[in-house]
This record gives C-alpha cells, sequence and structure tokens, in this order.
C-alpha cells in the first residue's frame, strides 16, 4: 500500500546517538551541514566529556547562506540535533556532516 499525506507539515526533531567526532580525542568543533531541504531548519549541538555524563546543549542556530548550522565546541562525546518547526516547507532531512575544516583536534596535554 501506498501513504500519502496532505496538509500543512507538522514539527520534526532528529538527534544523532552521541559520538565521537575524532575517535578516542578531544575535537573542536566549528559547525555541520544539512542535508536536507528545509531552508528554516535550526540546529544545535551539545556535549559532554564522558559516556556516562548528561549532554550539556548549545543554543539553536539557523542554517546559513552556506547551508551550514554554525557550532562551536570543544568536547570529546557530541550529539547532534536538528528541527522543523510546524508548517516549515522541507520533504526530506538525510541527516547532518562535518564540512572538512569543522572538526579538529582539541589538542593532548
Amino acid at each position: 500500500k501506498l501513504c500519502f499525506f496532505t496538509g500543512e507539515a507538522n514539527a520534526a526533531s532528529v538527534q544523532t546517538a552521541p559520538f565521537e567526532a575524532i575517535p578516542g580525542k578531544r575535537s573542536m568543533i566549528q559547525g555541520f551541514r544539512l542535508y536536507g531541504d528545509g531552508a528554516s531548519a535550526t540546529g544545535r549541538i551539545g556535549g559532554s566529556e564522558r559516556p556516562q555524563t548528561a549532554i550539556t546543549w548549545n543554543a539553536y542556530q539557523s542554517v546559513n547562506a552556506q547551508g551550514r548550522i554554525p557550532a562551536r565546541i570543544s568536547t570529546r562525546i557530541c550529539q547532534i540535533q536538528i528541527n522543523h518547526a510546524a508548517g516549515d516547507t522541507w520533504t526530506h532531512l538525510a541527516g547532518a556532516d562535518f564540512d572538512g575544516d569543522d572538526v579538529s583536534d582539541d589538542g593532548e596535554r
């Protein structure tokens, strides 16, 4: 069976599982790219130092002209959340990814 939906879009929220942007190391993250067609999406990134610690979230940011969501955080464990408000015009959201210069090693002591 095929199902089709009509009417305005509902609010949507997509969240990744916690992950290490650079496995085994602390990361400095500058932002991420949204893979979807929602021009008015918002996103945020959160982090923690240990898997046992709750994620501390940064404020939501809007998608900029380059299709990126600027987000600055220094952390070991990170998590990304993307939101679409009810009534936004969008049809798909495949996820998020980092551009080549978005993630760097935050150094070791």
